[in-house]
């Protein structure tokens, strides 16, 4: 599994794909099934995401990796 640094924080391959596919508007469910993954699955990354980028909703997480993705 890849990882990329950002801000003294490691984000995995599924973890970018899962914001990438939140910016451009998917659905968990979409991303799921995109990725062969159930919902929770995206919901963890989604939290992971949150957590890593300090922010408290998954449209925060976007905004601030925004530039990145």
């Amino acid at each position: 599994m890849q990882k990329t640094k950002f801000l003294n924080t490691c984000f995995t391959e599924e973890e970018w794909l899962t914001a990438l596919m939140l910016s451009r508007g998917d659905t968990i469910r979409t991303i799921a099934n995109k990725l062969s993954v159930s919902n929770r699955t995206i919901s963890r990354h989604i939290t992971a995401l949150m957590r890593k980028t300090g922010t408290n909703n998954r449209y925060k997480a976007i905004a601030v990796l925004a530039k990145y993705i």
